[in-house]
């Protein structure tokens, strides 16, 4: 991996993550859905969400600079509301982002070179002081996934990473995803996923999953 800034390349996936208090304020020029889904978050969420969508505009930039993208997020295809995934317009490549408390994390590929990705995050309570409630939900991660205590929090970021890319989210039962080292797979599902942590800012705990 080859750091550049505050972005590092994970194989062929550009991972970037900025503070969200310092996150790039640029004007970026939202597509119809993520205007409506914008207006009606809180005015706090809506930072966080117009400096995501920032992130993404920036490392979509480093990705292939000659390409102006414009982002917008596609129709539920569950609910019909606008937070599906998001999409890239003439730009080839696929996208994920996440937020953890005070973080926006975003991740960007080529789509000749990765058919799918997702990314997660989440405060690490080893390193960064964090609220009681967010050390209180280890128990319940162990109940729903096993494994050990120390490590819940991070195996529930690859988890979380995978289902991004899979495109089913949560709607999948998480213990149904198995974690190799490096590699996860879907129970009664072929496609594999390769697995990478990042090595980010101190106090959070990144994970990456590309196929």
């Amino acid at each position: 991996m080859s750091i550049i800034g505050q972005s590092v390349w994970v194989g062929e996936v550009l991972v970037g993550w900025a503070p969200i208090d310092t996150a790039d304020t640029s004007p970026v020029q939202l597509g119809p859905l993520d205007t409506a889904r914008a207006a009606g978050l809180p005015a706090e969420k809506g930072v966080r969400f117009g400096q995501g969508r920032a992130l993404l505009h920036r490392l979509l930039g480093e990705l292939k600079p000659d390409l102006v993208p414009h982002l917008d997020a596609t129709t539920c295809p569950h609910c019909g509301g606008p937070h599906g995934p998001v999409s890239v317009t003439d730009h080839p490549a696929v996208v994920s982002v996440s937020y953890a408390d005070g973080l926006v994390v975003a991740a960007v590929a080529a789509t000749s070179k990765v058919a799918a990705l997702g990314l997660d995050a989440e405060r690490d309570p080893v390193t960064a002081r964090i609220p009681r409630e967010a050390t209180e939900r280890v128990p319940d991660l162990v109940k729903l996934i096993g494994g050990p205590p120390a490590s819940a929090l991070r195996r529930w970021t690859q988890i979380e990473a995978v289902l991004k890319a899979d495109g089913r989210g949560l709607r999948v039962p998480p213990e149904q995803v198995r974690l190799e080292a490096e590699a996860a797979q879907i129970e009664s599902d072929p496609a594999s996923y390769h697995l990478a942590n990042i090595a980010g800012p101190a106090g959070y705990l990144i994970s990456l999953a590309w196929r």
